[in-house]
This record gives C-alpha cells, sequence and structure tokens, in this order.
C-alpha cells in the first residue's frame, strides 16, 4: 500500500502539485522512521533510492537516501511535522509554530537552505499562521517560499492576503499584481488586488480590476458585490444598485447583498425598495445588525422616527461593539437636531474605532452648531493627523477657526480645502467671507464670482 501512495505521491509532484511534496515527505520519514528503528538502513535506503530514480527532478532525494545520517535527519524532520499537526489540531500555537521551526532547520540540514522541501513545509507552515491569525509569521513564512521558487503564485496570494488582515494595503497590492503576472486569467488574483485598491481608496482602480475579474468568471458573485461597494464609495448609487441586483440574482438567499442594495436605495431617496430590501435581509439572517441599522434609515427617510430608533436600538443590541450602530444613530439625532444625543453616539463610535473618521466628522458638524468651536477644532486636527487630505476635515476646521474668530487660519484651512476639491463652490464663497473679515474686498470679490461662475444660481456668492 505505501509503495502504490508514494507512485501516487511522485506522478502528482510532476504535475506541479504542491501538496504532493509534503504528504511524499511524509510518508517518506514514516517509512524511514519505522525501518531505521529497525536496525535496517540499507533496507530503506535501497529500496526508496530505486524508486525515486525512477522519476526526474528527484537528484536531492536520490543523495539524502544514501547518506545513513541524512536519512535519520529526515525521520526527524517527519517526527516534527507530525508534531507541528497534531499541535495545530490541538489549537496549541506556540508548540505548532516551534515544531515547524524545528522541521525547517532539519531541512536545511539534510537539503539545503532552498530545497523543495524546505518550500513545501514553509507553505505548509504558512497556511497554519494564517489559519491563527497570525498575519506577520505567515509574510515570512511566504517570503521563505518566494525566495526559493520567484514563480509560487499561491504564495504571492497567500502573503497578499497576509498583508491585507495587517492593513499593509500597498504590500498587497504589489503581491497581486505579481500573482497576475504569473497567471492573467486568475479572477482571483484580480478580486484580491481590487479589495486592496478599494482600502486604498482607488476606487477606479478597484472597478478596473473587478470588471476584468467578472469577465473572466460572469458567475463571482462577491466580485459583483464588491463592484458594488467602489461605485457606492463613488457615489454612482445606481450601478451600485445594478450590481447587488446582479449579485441577488447569482445567490438570491444572500442577506448581504440585500442589506447592501437597502443602503444604495436609501442614498437614491428611494426609501420603500430600501424598506422592502431590509425587510428581505433580515428574513433571511435576524441576527444582521446592519440589516436593522440599514431599515432604521429607510424608516428615517419615510418620516417614521420610533421605528427608525427601535431598529438602531435593537441593532445595539445585535452588535454593541459595532461602531457603525452607534455613528448610523448620532446621524439621525444629527438630523433631528438632538445634538447631545448625537454627540454621545458619535463619542460611542469613538470610543469603540478610534480611528472611526465618519464618527469624528458627526461630531464635528454637531459642536458646530452647538457652538463649541474649541471642540470642534480639536476632531478636525484629529481626523487630519488621521487622513492628511481630507476635504471635510479642512471645511470643518475653517468653520471652527471662523467661530474662534481665527480668521486667517480660516482662511488658510479654506484655501486648503480648495487645493483638496476645487470643484466645491461654497469654499470659494467662505474663503471670500474670511477675506471680507480680513479686509481683503478685492479678493472677496474675486472668490464670490468664481463661485458664481462655477453655480449661477449659486446662493450667498455676495
Amino acid at each position: 500500500m505505501r509503495a502504490v501512495t508514494i507512485k501516487q505521491l511522485f506522478n502528482k509532484h510532476r504535475k506541479l502539485s504542491q501538496g504532493a511534496l509534503v504528504l511524499l515527505a511524509v510518508c517518506l520519514c514514516v517509512d524511514v522512521f519505522f525501518v531505521a528503528n529497525l536496525h535496517s538502513v540499507p533496507r530503506v535506503i535501497s529500496t526508496f533510492k530505486d524508486r525515486a530514480q525512477g522519476y526526474g527532478g528527484w537528484s536531492d532525494l536520490v543523495n539524502v537516501l544514501s547518506d545513513e545520517n541524512k536519512i535519520r535527519g529526515l525521520a526527524d524532520i517527519e517526527l516534527k511535522l507530525f508534531q507541528a499537526e497534531k499541535f495545530a489540531f490541538e489549537k496549541d500555537y506556540p508548540h505548532m509554530h516551534d515544531a515547524f521551526e524545528e522541521a525547517v532547520d532539519g531541512c536545511h540540514q539534510v537539503f539545503g537552505q532552498k530545497s523543495e522541501f524546505t518550500k513545501t513545509i514553509r507553505f505548509s507552515q504558512g497556511i497554519h499562521e494564517i489559519d491563527f491569525e497570525k498575519w506577520e509569521q505567515a509574510v515570512a513564512a511566504f517570503s521563505e517560499v518566494i525566495a526559493i521558487d520567484p514563480k509560487d503564485i499561491f504564495a504571492y496570494k497567500n502573503r497578499g492576503s497576509a498583508y491585507i488582515w495587517l492593513e499593509q494595503y500597498q504590500k498587497a497590492v504589489d503581491d497581486y499584481s505579481r500573482a497576475i503576472a504569473i497567471d492573467p486569467k486568475n479572477a482571483y488574483s484580480y478580486s484580491q488586488r481590487a479589495y486592496a485598491y478599494h482600502s486604498l481608496e482607488q476606487y477606479q482602480k478597484s472597478v478596473a480590476d473587478l470588471n476584468i475579474a467578472i469577465a473572466i468568471d460572469p458567475k463571482d458573485k462577491f466580485a459583483y458585490g464588491n463592484r458594488g461597494l467602489s461605485y457606492l464609495w463613488l457615489r454612482q448609487y445606481q450601478k451600485a444598485a445594478d450590481d447587488y441586483s446582479r449579485a441577488i440574482a447569482i445567490d438570491p438567499k444572500n442577506a448581504y447583498f440585500y442589506s447592501q442594495r437597502s443602503l444604495v436605495y436609501t442614498y437614491l431617496e428611494q426609501y420603500q425598495k430600501a424598506l422592502d430590501d431590509s425587510n428581505i435581509a433580515i428574513a433571511i439572517d435576524p441576527k444582521d445588525s446592519s440589516a436593522y441599522s440599514f431599515r432604521a434609515q429607510s424608516y428615517s427617510g419615510l418620516k417614521q422616527p420610533q421605528k427608525a430608533l427601535d431598529d438602531f436600538a435593537h441593532a445595539i443590541v445585535l452588535a454593541p461593539e459595532d461602531p457603525n450602530n452607534y455613528s448610523s444613530r448620532g446621524d439621525f439625532y444629527l438630523d433631528s437636531n438632538q445634538y447631545q444625543k448625537a454627540i454621545d453616539d458619535y463619542s460611542k463610535a469613538i470610543s469603540i474605532a478610534p480611528k472611526f473618521v465618519s464618527a469624528y466628522l458627526g461630531r464635528v458638524k454637531a459642536y458646530n452648531l452647538i457652538g463649541k468651536y474649541q471642540k470642534e477644532l480639536d476632531d478636525c486636527n484629529t481626523v487630519i493627523a488621521i487622513e492628511p487630505r481630507n476635504y471635510y476635515a479642512f471645511h470643518g476646521r475653517a468653520h471652527a477657526y471662523s467661530g474662534l474668530k481665527q480668521y486667517q487660519k480660516a482662511f488658510s484651512d479654506f484655501a486648503q480645502a480648495i487645493v483638496i476639491d476645487p470643484k466645491s463652490t461654497k469654499n470659494y464663497t467662505c474663503r471670500g467671507d474670511m477675506e471680507i473679515a480680513l479686509g481683503q474686498n478685492q479678493k472677496a470679490i474675486e472668490d464670490y464670482t468664481k463661485a458664481r461662475s462655477m453655480d449661477p444660481f449659486l446662493s450667498g456668492a455676495h
């Protein structure tokens, strides 16, 4: 039985199967381990040397099988691999990691630094590191695989995934780009690179990659869903709705797609459609907190505030550590002129996620409306530290400076907001107001004129 299995494994390796090598190593080593312990080393050498010579590309293994000390080293590698798998099954990460490291050290001694066996064991280790969410260790393992074989597409894909979890999105883009260069027709690589581009707020590039992924695999529901998300961030709401509809056509029982389309319909002010989709999402998954939060926004648009508040409360019960639920209810309170309640909810969201920009910006608006300009200023500074080119933060900070009567600083921030978004007419009118306050009337006229040329029906451009 073992001889047949090994022959099958050799044949699989000739087809470039990644898994064959590690299974072959284990099978060989099991035989070696038991035979060596029976003091029959010559027997195992002759048996496996003959088999190995029958297949191409196995000179390193043949050489090992000619050396009794290396045979024993190979048996020790097998034992470490067995222990690593055992520890992984038992969820004992420290011992699993150590066993893999010892197996690799043994491979280095028996086969050298860059052998196929080292590559295979490192790859297996990388997969287990991902299973334990040890992203940095996974990166290290797959990096060694790539150093041995720069054309291993699976190593690039898995390292790219680890980089995404580490929020090192540009490195993820680079790895998926290398995978695409190796196999330009792999839809998964384009989809994953699109995710990395989306995380880098490069939404057009995300859409472009997802277009290719969909062309390769037109039935990939997640590609449609992710492209819908990128369209949502591009504020191309109808395109987003269309993509979620395509995803739903492929998988009509996926609550997430209905929930997301509900949100898009809210942005399109099609509140009844939004409500219908949220209801379907909740019927499919009654524990989906986002569906309740989005239904609350639908009720708000339909002028049913109590139902909206009930759904926000239920969403928070289902997911008390989700900052989005508090921030969304904060938006509701802000629109309802309940500013302190809005501030409380935004503050809760920020306490959960200290870099939650949307919650800071919501609180900025609330602070401005109740005249707490210093707090408004502090929040804008925090956002700018997180996102140095956030248009809304510079615009908000300019208003805070204006409220504090620091007109020159307000003027400078409105000017920076114009640099970031030169198509926004309100920045020109606001900068004009600061120029009036600074006694620069001619410059104010020029800014008002510019704003009027951009929007002839603009009110406030004096």
